[in-house]
C-alpha cells in the first residue's frame, strides 16, 4: 500500500483546495513544456470526455485530463502528486458519500466549457492562462458541490 493510504481521509473540500492550487500552477507549467506529443494526449483526453455519451461514466476520461496535463510538464514528480490527489479523492469514503447524493446525472457537462478554456490556453502556450483557467475550474467544482443537495444529504 501507498504511503499516504495509511492517513485519515480528508475532506472533499481540502482535497479539492490541495487539486486547485497544485494543478493551476501544473497548467502553467504544462504550457509551457507541453510537446506536440503531450498536447496530442491531452487533445485525445479532452475529446474523449468530450464525446462521452450521456449516462456513460465520464470520470476515467476527467482523470486521463488532469493527468496528460500533469504529465506534460515534464516533472514525474508533479504527475505523481496528481495522481497522489485523485487515489485519495477515489478512495475517500467522504468523497463518494458526497456523489452518492448529486441528483444532477449532466453535472459534469458543466465542465466542458472549463475544460475548452485550459486546453485553448494549453494551446497558446499561455501559461497564466492556463493557470486561471484551471483554478477557476476547479472553483466551479467546489461551487456546483456547495450549491448542490448532496451537500446538504452526506453531512
Amino acid at each position: 500500500p501507498a504511503p499516504w493510504d495509511s492517513l485519515p481521509p480528508a475532506g472533499p473540500f481540502e482535497l479539492l483546495q490541495a487539486r486547485q492550487w497544485l494543478e493551476s500552477h501544473i497548467a502553467r507549467l504544462a504550457a509551457h513544456n507541453a510537446g506536440p506529443e503531450d498536447m496530442a494526449v491531452i487533445e485525445r483526453a479532452y475529446e474523449d470526455h468530450r464525446r462521452a455519451r450521456y449516462g456513460e461514466p465520464t470520470e476515467n476520461y476527467d482523470i486521463r485530463f488532469h493527468m496528460a496535463i500533469a504529465q506534460a510538464t515534464q516533472n514525474t514528480e508533479l504527475a505523481l502528486l496528481v495522481n497522489q490527489l485523485w487515489h485519495r479523492r477515489d478512495n475517500n469514503p467522504l468523497w463518494r458519500s458526497l456523489h452518492e447524493h448529486i441528483k444532477d446525472t449532466h453535472y459534469r457537462d458543466r465542465w466542458a466549457h472549463d475544460h475548452d478554456m485550459i486546453v485553448e490556453a494549453l494551446r497558446r502556450r499561455d501559461g497564466d492562462a492556463a493557470f486561471v483557467a484551471m483554478w477557476n475550474h476547479i472553483e466551479n467544482v467546489k461551487a456546483f458541490l456547495l450549491a448542490s443537495n448532496a451537500l446538504k444529504e452526506t453531512f
